[in-house]
């Protein structure tokens, strides 16, 4: 028997227009887990997504495409969102879009 893992959700909020956003990662954790073969060693960088949700109807609206290892996000105001992930030197960097 084998057990899949689902998407997981780090982070969500209520847009300004009322939609729900989850920060979650692009990948299954199954299929960030398999080997890459472009890769020499551990794993490759992980992808990250806002997903945009109809409260009322529960519709996957669309997805935000965003930095990888991003841990945080929130708006500014209706038409500006700002997120902070880790580069990969290491270093936190503030987005704002």
């Amino acid at each position: 028997m084998m057990a899949t893992y689902d998407y997981i959700t780090q982070d969500a909020r209520i847009g300004p227009e009322g939609n729900l956003y989850l920060l979650t990662f692009a990948e299954s954790t199954m299929e960030r887990q398999k080997p890459r073969k472009d890769e020499e060693k551990g794993f490759p960088p992980v992808h990250m997504r806002i997903d945009v949700i109809d409260t009322k109807t529960h519709e996957l609206l669309r997805h935000i495409e965003i930095d990888g290892d991003t841990r945080v996000f929130s708006f500014l105001n209706e038409n500006q969102m700002v997120y902070m992930y880790i580069d990969s030197e290491g270093e936190v960097i503030l987005k704002c879009i």
